[in-house]
Order: C-alpha cells, then sequence, then structure tokens
C-alpha cells in the first residue's frame, strides 16, 4: 500500500478548486452564448418582422379589397339592371301618345335636379352691404367670415342675390341682400357649414350661413319652422338637414 504524503489533502483541495472553476466557467460561457443568441434573434425580429408584417398586411389588404369589390357588384349589379330599366321605361313614355309621365313625375325630376344644381352652394344672410361694396371686396368679407382660405376650400363665385331693399333693417340700415357662395362640391360645403360654431365671438356670430334650399324646400322649412322654435325653447337638441327637421336625433313629421 503506497503511503499518502502530506501533501494529498492540499494537491486534492486544487483538483476540486479546479474543477469548481471550470464548471463556473463553463457556465458562464454557455450564459453568455445564450444571451448572445437571444439578442441576436430579437435583433432578427425586430429588423425582419416589419418586412414580413408589411408583406402580409399588403396580402390581407388586397384580398379584402378583392372581396369586397365582388361583394359590392354583386350587390350593386341588380340595382343597376333596375336604374337601366327605369330610364328605358321613361325614355319610352316620352314617345308614347297614350303613356306620357304625369305632370307631377316631371315636377319630382326637375326638384331633384334642382337641388343637385343647388348641391354645392351656401347661402349667407344678414352680411351687411355697403353702397360702394365691389364684386372683390364681397368675396374677401366672405372669405374673412367663413374663416377659409383659397388653400382649404375652392370657392368659385360670390354674390348678392335679389334686388336691394329700400326697407330699413331693425338697425335703420338698408337690409342687406343674401350672399349666393359657390362652392367646388357638396363635401366643402359640409365642411364650412359644420364650422358655422366658430363664428360665435366674431364680429360675424349674427350672420346667418345655410344650404341652397329650393322653394319647395324652404316652403317645407317653413311649415317646421314653429315646432323648431317650440324645440329651441324646452331646450331639445335640434338641427337641420336640408328641409328636414330632427328634434332629439328624430325627424320631425310634418
Amino acid at each position: 500500500m503506497a503511503e499518502r504524503t502530506p501533501d494529498a489533502p492540499y494537491i486534492s483541495g486544487i483538483a476540486d478548486l479546479d474543477a469548481q472553476v471550470r464548471e463556473a466557467v463553463h457556465t458562464s460561457v454557455r450564459a453568455m452564448e445564450e444571451g448572445l443568441v437571444t439578442k441576436l434573434a430579437e435583433l432578427v425580429l425586430r429588423q425582419v418582422m416589419p418586412m414580413v408584417s408589411k408583406e402580409v398586411a399588403k396580402e390581407v389588404d388586397k384580398q379584402v379589397k378583392e372581396r369586397l369589390e365582388d361583394t359590392v357588384s354583386a350587390a350593386v349589379a341588380p340595382l343597376k339592371v333596375e336604374i337601366q330599366q327605369m330610364r328605358e321605361k321613361f325614355e319610352a313614355s316620352k314617345t308614347s301618345p297614350g303613356n306620357l309621365p304625369s305632370p307631377a313625375i316631371d315636377a319630382r325630376f326637375s326638384e331633384l335636379a334642382d337641388q343637385q344644381r343647388r348641391s354645392g352652394n351656401l347661402v349667407i344672410t344678414r352680411l351687411s352691404e355697403s353702397d360702394g361694396e365691389t364684386e372683390l371686396r364681397l368675396h374677401d368679407t366672405v372669405l374673412e367670415c367663413l374663416q377659409i382660405t383659397h388653400s382649404d376650400v375652392q370657392v368659385l363665385s360670390v354674390k348678392r342675390v335679389g334686388k336691394p331693399s329700400t326697407s330699413p333693417s331693425s338697425s335703420g340700415t338698408p337690409k342687406a341682400r343674401k350672399v349666393l357662395v359657390q362652392l367646388a362640391n357638396v363635401q366643402e360645403r359640409n365642411r364650412v357649414l359644420r364650422g358655422r360654431k366658430s363664428l360665435q365671438g366674431t364680429r360675424y356670430q349674427t350672420v346667418g350661413v345655410s344650404e341652397d334650399l329650393t322653394k319647395s324646400q324652404e316652403e317645407l322649412r317653413q311649415k317646421a319652422w314653429p315646432a323648431f322654435l317650440e324645440a329651441k325653447g324646452a331646450h331639445k337638441r335640434c338641427f337641420w338637414k336640408a328641409e328636414k327637421l330632427f328634434i332629439d336625433g328624430q325627424e320631425h313629421i310634418i
């Protein structure tokens, strides 16, 4: 049996320490490798995922549009056929002595055509009128009143309508004629109408801004006017949509 030297415990301790150091180093290296892999994966995901997401979004958007177009086409097709049939019947009725369109139908077509022609117009009331007023000065005054610029809204024309009034207003000055403002389309008209509240607190706060209604629409609005005043007095929420009056979200039926 070999004799154990006095240095044996010391050597054994060195060996154990060396094993522990190796294990610690191995563990640290493995942790570093795992951390690097995780960070590398995160980096790749951050760079690649946006591109993948864009491609996926494009493909989804394309498929949705295609399906939507198919759905809309399928829904609109019968309506197009029906409208075309109605047009053909109407045109045929013009040349058929025994089937002429009634005056009521003619009047309705004329009314709709008039409404369409006025759809992009605004009417301004109570805008003071001076003796030396020019078209250019009136144009600038309207832009200032409506708080719009040429870049915001395309104003095609501005003019006074009607004959000058000889009777004085409540302030003692001659009554101002209405101003007809022609805009590019109904979308721009609606945008200006939504901004009417901004006139409060300005020198134009007593000015009225409304749609350009036909004679028939004006008559219907006049009939509903008492109901409008009554609802306003009761602090109900009221608004007009052309000739139609809405009170607390419900259309008022005359």
